[in-house]
């Protein structure tokens, strides 16, 4: 499996099958109607930088699409086939944009977990992310790492109390 950066006209397909098979169902818990739509989906792939995991024959096991704002590393989308999970591959596809976030001096990584998607907190849970707040007007929950060694808002490695200014933007 080598990662490696999106290539549209190649990937695009793979990954919004993808997208539709594994998130939206996840999102559709907390918001029903929703439906998907691949035009505003591959407008979100192209604001952001997304990083396939690729198998030998170029079959997508997994992506990661983010962005770093406000010196936030800021997790858009991450997605891994079912049939690939349990091997590390999302926990690699993390820690690359980890990795990006850190050398480009982002304090925090930042994501968003819909409500009901247990598997997905505990992974980022056991990744070193907190769940800073419940957003209940999106139904989701907002999970924030520290990046570098001594975040200033992040005294004891625990998240702060209140929402930090700096996220409102994010």
């Amino acid at each position: 499996m080598i990662l490696r950066h999106r290539r549209p006209a190649r990937d695009d397909n793979q990954i919004l099958r993808l997208i539709a098979a594994e998130l939206v169902p996840l999102s559709q818990v907390a918001h029903p109607d929703l439906k998907f739509d691949r035009k505003l989906t591959k407008k979100r792939l192209a604001q952001g930088t997304t990083v396939v995991a690729a198998g030998k024959n170029g079959a997508i096991k997994g992506f990661i699409t983010y962005y770093i704002k406000n010196r936030a590393l800021c997790v858009d989308m991450l997605a891994v086939q079912r049939q690939a999970r349990r091997n590390g591959l999302g926990t690699s596809l993390l820690r690359h944009a980890e990795q990006v976030g850190r050398k480009h001096r982002c304090d925090s990584a930042i994501l968003y977990v819909d409500a009901g998607n247990e598997a997905g907190k505990a992974f980022y849970r056991r990744l070193g992310y907190h769940e800073l707040q419940y957003l209940p007007h999106s139904k989701c929950y907002l999970y924030v790492k520290p990046l570098l060694a001594a975040p200033v808002y992040f005294p004891l490695n625990r998240p702060p109390a209140r929402f930090p200014e700096w996220l409102a933007n994010a």
